[in-house]
């Protein structure tokens, strides 16, 4: 199970994801484009 810590950081990822702050580091993680 996911702790609060993790649900929220999870949440912070995702809003940075639609912010476009975190393009390179997911397009790092998974593949470039």
């Amino acid at each position: 199970m996911a702790t609060i810590t993790e649900l929220q950081e999870a949440r912070v990822a995702l809003h940075d994801l639609m912010t476009g702050k975190r393009v390179a580091t997911v397009q790092k993680d998974g593949r470039r484009v």
